[in-house]
């Protein structure tokens, strides 16, 4: 239900990088806590600022879902920060002059 009506490169990469998290934590879903999403995103300091960001995107994705229905009482929305990416193709675009 969590991922319906998503690609299936998002549904490959969201499951794959959900997961890794859940390995990294040790714990159940219903069980993560803040200290966790916050030690795995630590974990990925050094990978590319949109990787990171898609990675823990999935995490907040599913923790927030997990939340809405009750399965969780912990919200990731609130929780998790993505970083910031670089806008590419804005720099791609030339100027007028």
């Amino acid at each position: 239900m969590w991922l319906n009506g998503k690609s299936a490169n998002t549904v490959e990469a969201y499951t794959r990088d959900v997961s890794r998290f859940l390995r990294h934590t040790g714990r159940s879903l219903s069980d993560v806590r803040l200290e966790d999403i916050q030690d795995y995103a630590a974990s990925l300091e050094g990978l590319a600022a949109d990787t990171r960001a898609r990675k823990l995107a999935a995490v907040k994705s599913l923790g927030t879902f997990a939340h809405e229905i009750g399965y969780s009482r912990f919200n990731a929305r609130r929780a998790v920060k993505l970083p910031n990416s670089k806008n590419e193709l804005a720099e791609q675009i030339p100027t007028e002059s």
